[in-house]
């Protein structure tokens, strides 16, 4: 509802005077809109074609793009994710620093909040990881777990300002979390769930290799999905 006021809320905002308004100028600002969503803000914003500008293409070298198979189960798709962050431990991704900072985080993606230990949700996968891979893993919501027990909203608040100053390496999120994030040393996220749309994947892998004195074609930042395959038939 808040977007389609949009263009009246922007009118109301920018002039009380009619003239004034109808000379007001504004832009509009989208990553990875997809066609049926630009056409909404056509309509919706009165924009002439001749008024949109889109990329010529959405490549990005620094990101590496890499399928995991997670098996049949739940419990081999949490062997493989559990796999995954071990190999990334050894590799030193979740080692602090002269500063006593993690120089290098990442970001899981899960589609739910709620949901039992196994399945790809937020909150219990995060307390799987705590007890498995680091003791402060984290996590990020839009809407409160059923068991959390503390001050949701000052926890939100906690994690994120803890986690933009990488005072922790790993962050397990909705897509609450994948909006408008540019936090320079994302070095990997992971989906360990199939997001809603193609839009949603690439603008939540997108949250790595931001920056680009520490990214590139030859040195990428990953973004893993771990695919459960369809049971054999027998």
């Amino acid at each position: 509802l808040s977007y389609l006021n949009l263009t009246s809320t922007l009118d109301e905002l920018c002039s009380n005077k009619k003239e004034d308004s109808e000379n007001f100028k504004y832009i509009g600002l989208t990553a990875t809109a997809s066609i049926s969503v630009i056409r909404d803000i056509k309509i919706e914003l009165g924009i002439d074609n001749n008024n949109i500008i889109t990329p010529s293409k959405y490549e990005r070298k620094e990101l590496e793009f890499i399928i995991e198979d997670g098996g049949e189960s739940p419990f081999e798709k949490n062997e493989k994710l559990i796999e995954l962050l071990e190999n990334l431990k050894d590799q030193g991704f979740m080692e602090k620093d002269a500063k006593n900072k993690f120089p290098k985080c990442g970001v899981i993606f899960t589609p739910w909040v709620n949901g039992k230990h196994l399945n790809p949700s937020c909150y219990p996968l995060h307390l799987n990881l705590r007890t498995h891979i680091h003791p402060d893993v984290r996590y990020f919501s839009g809407s409160k777990p059923k068991n959390e027990t503390k001050n949701f909203d000052k926890l939100k608040s906690i994690n994120q300002e803890d986690f933009k100053k990488s005072r922790f390496p790993l962050l397990v999120a909705t897509k609450a979390f994948g909006m408008g994030i540019n936090k320079e040393n994302i070095h990997y996220t992971i989906h360990y769930g199939v997001p809603s749309s193609m839009e949603s994947f690439y603008q939540e892998a997108g949250r790595a290799g931001r920056d680009s004195n520490l990214f590139s074609s030859k040195n990428t930042a990953k973004s893993y999905v771990i695919l459960t395959r369809a049971p054999t038939k027998k």
